[in-house]
């Protein structure tokens, strides 16, 4: 638990979620997205999602939308071919 708590604040600074004085609370799933997105610089659709981390597509959808209410990710496209991408850290 000690270490989930770790990356949280992690990616809390990371994407300046301090500076706004809100709490997030991710499981680990989002938190593996997070990293994912992050390290390989990629974007991912909801269908890669569920294969990846072996969830349904309700899952997914309400993993993602959690991630898009934090301001975390950004969305392309629309439909079967939305893609979901890292936000941009404010600077």
């Amino acid at each position: 638990m000690v270490r989930v708590e770790r990356r949280v604040e992690e990616l809390s600074r990371l994407y300046r979620l301090e500076a706004q004085r809100e709490q997030v609370a991710l499981n680990p799933r989002q938190l593996k997205l997070l990293d994912y997105l992050r390290q390989s610089g990629a974007s991912i659709s909801n269908g890669e999602y569920q294969t990846l981390f072996t969830v349904s597509k309700r899952t997914a959808s309400n993993d993602l939308h959690e991630l898009a209410s934090h301001g975390l990710r950004a969305v392309e496209g629309a439909g079967p071919s939305t893609r979901y991408r890292l936000a941009q850290a404010e600077t």
